[in-house]
């Protein structure tokens, strides 16, 4: 079943339109070592706020959907 970005914005609405790495790591179902690579790599966009990450939950919602896109057919840059 493929859920759409507003079903992703449903499942997400408690958290601030701003989030921290560690939101990152329980929205994406991540350690929070990973969720630092994604922010500071840019696979998630994301700008420093003094010594920390922060993310549009947007841009979260378009990294899960993109890599759910991914996985159903067939291209999850993970598996590889």
């Amino acid at each position: 079943m493929s859920l759409s970005k507003r079903n992703y914005n449903k499942m997400f609405k408690d958290y601030p339109d701003v989030v921290s790495a560690k939101e990152v790591a329980e929205m994406v179902g991540i350690g929070l070592k990973k969720a630092y690579r994604l922010l500071r790599t840019g696979e998630i966009r994301a700008f420093r706020c003094g010594n920390t990450f922060k993310a549009a939950k947007i841009e979260v919602i378009e990294y899960i959907y993109v890599r759910q896109c991914a996985q159903h057919n067939g291209n999850d840059p993970e598996q590889k």
